[in-house]
């Protein structure tokens, strides 16, 4: 093809051009040649020797673009990316980094608990043994499958959060970017990058993340039917599906239904029973919803009626408790301080932003309505059992960030367009800073460690779910299924908090053989008081961290004559569970 000259469609020499080329250059050439068609029919009224010029260069061109076209490999598009993609590419790159790399230090109680549900049998997590857990069995099933393939280790265990948060972003990004735009949807993604929020409960080896994933999805399945479009089917699917997921991650996911499909009716009155045409569809997806969602349901309606149970320990709040909570706990920061406020305040500012300026967009209506129907849902069942905390209001922060990304993508004004997007993240950015440095909430490591290294060394807990902890804490950080030190469980005599470690503590068989004894204790299971409350440890300072020791080992010799053995555990009389 180099080598031939252009000659016109109709000669001779065109044919035999045509007749060398490949389909697909003949496909170029055809059109090229229709673009000379028109060229010719704007050169006919000129004269004879500017006509041939014009009819020179086109046919120049038309060999230029078909050399170019033949000298590009077949099959090979040229890929480019647009700066700021690949920006943005780099940020979630370098977050998810970040993300695994601040994952390794100990885990805390709660996780510790999670270990505890996963290394069970899928069948016992989905029958009613649960009732002893308030939190669903699907989070630790996942985790059941994941150990059993990656292990037991810190960063094993929080890696199902981190791949949660990540697709979280991208089910944000997608669903802002076809509601809001390009821009928009960039600014959500780095908010949520930058939120120390988002990076805590990422880190988590619980089912926070996975729920904010799953609210992600249903409430953009929402977003779909508000708005046309001709992927109405994946709408409800993803409408559903999230909801029924998020429902057996978490039991706060309860009022998630009820929140959207009231949103829906007020957003849309084609959703309004009686006067739209779609409020059957609706009802049709709430039943499925509900029917799903029936066993867990009955789970919780007989744990709120147990004397003994996990969330006892919260209190009710004061109203201003209240607000503090919903401001922490949905503006993208994690127990700021000082200047930290300042990022919650721009995210809020930014979120009411939003509101005004993009109050036709039916996303904004539905997003506004969502969030502020679930915390009114969630200071109705709060009447009846406390349950705002920053960790059970966390998914309703999806909204802020929506209608922050919306309210900052909406500034048209050039040298403010992207300024205050970066004020409001940097504003964030101290807040994440401070969390990344104190990611640790209890160090359940070096007990054990220490302990394991220390021949004949005793550990004293307060509390069967602690006891169960230890052990959890043993397989994790020695690779050990039992403690090789004896742990010494002392209960209270009345109900128990963290019931879900009742009847699942190791019991000591034998008396305990001397050696140095060391207290552990956590919030509410303190040992020292519980030893205190028995008429032992008189005189002894308390102790200042939450492992303290060693003790003498005459402190054991004491116990059995001032306690109740139960089963090998040491009972001890007291007034409450909280010690």
């Amino acid at each position: 093809m180099s080598g031939l000259q252009y000659k016109a469609p109709g000669s001779i020499g065109g044919y035999l051009l045509r007749h060398h080329m490949t389909p697909g250059e003949r496909a170029s050439t055809a059109s090229l040649q229709s673009r000379t068609f028109v060229n010719r029919r704007q050169t006919r009224t000129l004269s004879g020797s500017r006509r041939h010029r014009a009819e020179q260069g086109t046919g120049k061109r038309m060999m230029s673009d078909v050399r170019h076209r033949h000298a590009q490999p077949r099959g090979v598009v040229p890929i480019r990316f647009a700066p700021a993609t690949v920006f943005l590419v780099v940020i979630v790159v370098f977050t998810a980094i970040m993300r695994v790399a601040s994952s390794g230090h100990s885990l805390w109680f709660d996780e510790l608990a999670s270990v505890f549900f996963a290394s069970q049998p899928v069948a016992r997590l989905w029958s009613a043994w649960m009732l002893r857990e308030t939190n669903p069995p699907l989070f630790y099933t996942v985790l059941h499958g994941w150990t059993a393939l990656a292990g037991l280790s810190e960063v094993a265990l929080r890696l199902p959060g981190i791949l949660a948060s990540l697709a979280a972003m991208a089910i944000v990004h997608t669903g802002i970017r076809s509601h809001y735009g390009h821009r928009a949807a960039v600014i959500a993604t780095l908010l949520m990058a930058a939120s120390a929020q988002q990076f805590y409960f990422a880190v988590q080896a619980r089912s926070y993340m996975p729920l904010f994933l799953a609210i992600s999805v249903s409430f953009f399945g929402a977003v779909g039917l508000v708005q046309p479009g001709p992927a109405q089917r994946r709408a409800w699917i993803a409408f559903v599906g999230g909801a029924l997921v998020g429902i057996y991650l978490h039991t706060t996911a309860l009022l998630w239904p009820a929140a959207v499909t009231i949103a829906l009716m007020l957003v849309d009155r084609r959703y309004v029973p009686l006067l739209g045409d779609r409020w059957r569809h609706l009802l049709l997806a709430d039943v499925l919803v509900l029917s799903g969602s029936l066993w867990w349901m009955w789970i919780t309606v007989h744990q709120m009626r147990s004397p003994e149970g996990n969330i006892g320990w919260i209190g009710h709040p004061k109203a201003i408790e209240v607000a503090t909570t919903f401001a922490t706990g949905t503006l993208l920061a994690h127990e700021p301080h000082g200047w930290d406020w300042l990022g919650l305040v721009a995210t809020g500012a930014a979120a009411v932003f939003g509101v005004a300026r993009t109050w036709r967009n039916s996303a904004t209506r539905l997003a506004l309505a969502c969030y502020v129907l679930s915390a009114l849902f969630f200071l109705v069942a709060n009447a009846r059992q406390p349950i705002i905390i920053d960790r059970t209001v966390f998914w309703l922060s999806l909204f802020n960030i929506i209608l922050a990304a919306a309210g900052l993508a909406s500034i048209r004004v050039r040298r403010v367009r992207w300024l205050a997007p970066a004020v409001v993240i940097s504003l964030l950015m101290p807040n994440l800073a401070h969390m990344i440095l104190n990611l640790q909430v209890e160090d359940w490591r070096t007990p054990v460690v220490s302990l394991a290294r220390q021949p004949g060394a005793i550990l004293v807990v307060n509390g069967e779910a602690v006891s169960v902890a230890v052990r959890m804490a043993c397989a994790v950080d020695l690779r050990m299924p039992r403690c090789p030190f004896p742990v010494v469980t002392l209960v209270t005599s009345g109900p128990q908090l963290d019931a879900w470690g009742i009847g699942s503590a190791t019991p000591l068989a034998q008396p305990v053989p001397p050696g140095p004894v060391f207290l552990f204790r956590r919030w509410c299971h303190d040992p020292y008081k519980l030893l205190q409350t028995a008429g032992m440890l008189a005189g002894t300072t308390p102790p200042t961290s939450d492992f303290s020791g060693p003790y003498p080992y005459s402190i054991l010799t004491e116990i059995p004559s001032r306690t109740i053995a139960d089963h090998g555990l040491l009972r001890v009389a007291t007034a409450g569970p909280c010690v």
